[in-house]
């Protein structure tokens, strides 16, 4: 699913330079540049796999994946409105790409890999027009799919193998192809680019070069192969001037002023790149065809992660989005790079905040955990173990470690302000460390396994050790709370049980049993109950003397709850689950807060910040408007109580303001 920041072209900087519009999870978001306000385009059942924006700047298109067996649906957007335009559900399974004409006549879209075919909507009528299957059997499936610049009636479809030029003909609602001839050249083509001017069609490549194909606009001329293009190599050979393949292929590509090219890579350089006047004097052997035209490679930098977009505004400014979900911002020029937004490229496991400090906070997710600014949404400082998969992280009372968890079955703690390794407890679990709970002196640290054990370590300057097994739980251990005392512990599991630990003695004081598989659970600010969430959709109530029901809440009208957190006087619940909504409990009636309002994406998946109001329907507990676009994996109540950060599986980070009367001083 494309959640994780690889959605082809799926950045794009609307004409005026005001607005960027960008994939996440089922949404579409539309974020003012100048402001940081964001509004959020939701119709998708499923996840968001392309998005185009016409060049006038009047319409967005989105085309979404979905399961086996089911039609993907391509939606239209009125920019001016951000409302619905039109739709069609002609495609299977997932839609690849979507593109618009010059002047907004037409729209086009390609199926994947179970569909293969290309359908062009017609935007005055708003219905598919007509419809072809985009690629021959002999040949591989198409990926990528572009409109011509001037020509309305043009466009270009390309993948594995296979290269082809369309005509539509609207009168006869008919679309004609016409198969590039590229004599014995094989490539995998993963971008289009047509110049200004409909000469010449540039394709990026997996090889890593670029293929120069003649359009073929004037009568008795057929699109056909011009060169491959390649860089003048680094290190020149006195025999030979071979071209010189970029590592990891050309994913992305731009057209610049002057007939140059902006070029993104596999392997994260963004170079700018314009056609020698000098000749190869051999062929390339890896191409198979003699590159009879190279580039001189003028600028290049280097991004984190596979380039997976290059867009340009009205004034020339270039956006770059990587597959590792950084944006980066440029002058073609000069190319000096600047980092506009970073986030997680996965699921977020968990998020935390220090004991007494509600400026930063930390968030875990596959190989690394980062540090956050709350207030200007920067990331401070990242901590990355690669190839392992971070599932839990806390920080001690006094704000001197982040301690984490790992896949691999280690703990490891580091230090918050140089980001380097304090200590490591190996072989902590052997399914991997699900939770954590350090003690308020930080000597001593509570840990949870796949496995199902409950397990105490002293923490020394030096060493680590062992203090306690307790082996009672036949399931993950999902959460770990302490009382402020450090005298008990309670743990939840998916075995359906609840256990209540003497933390002195190492023994089980109380335990609690329900149908479900609890995922989260926190004590009451005074200690005497406990509040569960779980597989059963069910906010339950406890008494933690002798572990009796006190009473439950459905929760959640549709997938489990995932995350709940209480604030600090007892006041309201927050929760949040696989319905995509984040609800606040009073604590006492049990009824909703009547508001909530969402002040600001700290990091989307590749694009953050804005400013949007959601409200709650009193009677059923259910938001106007969808914040997160998957489910809900973790959330935290800020120390102040005005903040509450959550964080989902789809690698967005939000940030909601709580009622004012939960807030400090208020």
């Amino acid at each position: 699913m494309n959640v994780r920041g690889h959605v082809p072209s799926g950045l794009h900087v609307h004409p005026d330079g005001t607005h960027v519009v960008h994939a996440l999870g089922t949404s579409v978001v539309v974020m003012e540049l100048s402001s940081g306000r964001q509004h959020f385009l939701t119709g998708h059942s499923h996840n968001v796999s392309c998005v185009d924006v016409s060049r006038s700047g009047k319409y967005i298109a989105s085309g979404q994946i979905n399961f086996m067996g089911f039609r993907a649906e391509v939606i239209v957007w009125s920019y001016d409105g951000l409302t619905r335009f039109g739709s069609h559900n002609l495609h299977k399974v997932k839609v690849e790409a979507v593109a618009f004409s010059a002047n907004d006549m037409f729209m086009a879209s390609l199926g994947g890999q179970d569909d293969g075919n290309v359908i062009v909507y017609d935007m005055a009528t708003k219905d598919p027009l007509c419809g072809l299957t985009a690629s021959q059997p002999t040949q591989g499936n198409s990926l990528v799919l572009c409109f011509c610049s001037t020509a309305d009636d043009t466009f270009i479809t390309g993948g594995d193998y296979t290269l082809r030029v369309w005509k539509i003909n609207r009168k006869r609602r008919f679309i004609t192809p016409t198969n590039v001839s590229v004599s014995e050249v094989k490539r995998k083509i993963r971008c289009l680019r047509v110049d200004s001017l409909d000469r010449y069609l540039y394709c990026g490549t997996t090889s890593g070069d670029i293929l120069k194909v003649r359009l073929g606009q004037q009568e008795g001329q057929v699109p056909a192969l011009v060169a491959c293009l390649a860089r003048v190599p680094e290190k020149k050979t006195r025999r030979t001037r071979e071209g010189e393949a970029y590592t990891g292929g050309v994913w992305s590509l731009l057209m610049l002023p002057g007939d140059e090219l902006l070029v993104g890579t596999g392997n994260g350089t963004v170079a700018r790149l314009k056609e020698s006047a000098q000749k190869p004097q051999n062929t390339i052997k890896l191409m198979k065809r003699i590159t009879d035209r190279l580039m001189d490679e003028i600028q290049r930098n280097t991004v984190q992660g596979r380039v997976t977009t290059l867009t340009a505004d009205g004034q020339g400014r270039v956006y770059i989005g990587t597959a590792d979900s950084h944006i980066y911002t440029a002058c073609p020029q000069s190319i000096r790079l600047t980092l506009l937004r970073t986030c997680h490229p996965t699921e977020v496991k968990e998020v935390t905040f220090p004991r007494a400090c509600s400026e930063l906070f930390v968030t875990c997710a596959s190989e690394d955990t980062r540090i956050w600014h709350a207030p200007s949404g920067r990331e401070l400082m990242r901590m990355a173990v690669p190839n392992m998969v971070c599932q839990c992280v806390q920080v001690t009372a006094d704000g001197s470690t982040v301690i984490t968890g790992w896949n691999d079955g280690n703990v490891r703690g580091y230090n918050p302000e140089s980001g380097k390794l304090k200590f490591m407890i190996r072989d902590v679990h052997n399914r991997g460390v699900t939770a954590l709970a350090p003690f308020s002196t930080g000597k001593l640290l509570i840990t949870g396994g796949g496995e199902g054990q409950v397990r105490a370590w002293e923490i020394g300057r030096h060493t680590q050790t062992l203090r306690a097994a307790l082996k009672e739980h036949r399931g993950s251990v999902t959460c770990l709370r302490l009382t402020r005392d450090d005298a008990e512990c309670v743990s939840a599991s998916t075995d359906g049980s609840c256990i209540i630990w003497d933390v002195r003695r190492f023994t089980r004081k109380t335990v609690l049993f329900a149908n479900t598989l609890f995922m989260s659970v926190c004590y009451h600010p005074s200690e005497a109950q406990l509040i569960t969430c779980g597989t059963d959709r069910k906010l339950a109530y406890w008494e933690i003397f002798d572990g009796s029901l006190i009473r439950e809440l459905e929760a959640a009208q549709d997938g489990a709850l995932n995350a709940l957190d209480i604030t600090s006087d007892g006041k309201y619940i927050v929760t949040g689950g696989d319905d995509k909504l984040l609800k606040v409990y009073r604590y006492s009636e049990g009824d909703c807060v009547p508001y909530l309002i969402q002040t600001r994406t700290l990091y989307l998946t590749r694009v953050p910040v804005y400013r949007q109001v959601y409200r709650y329907s009193e009677g059923d507990c259910v938001f106007t408007g969808v914040g997160h676009s998957t489910a809900i994996s973790s959330l935290k109540i800020s120390p102040d109580m005005k903040t509450v950060v959550s964080v989902g599986t789809d690698g967005a980070i939000l940030c909601w303001k709580m009622p004012e009367d939960a807030a400090v001083g208020q």
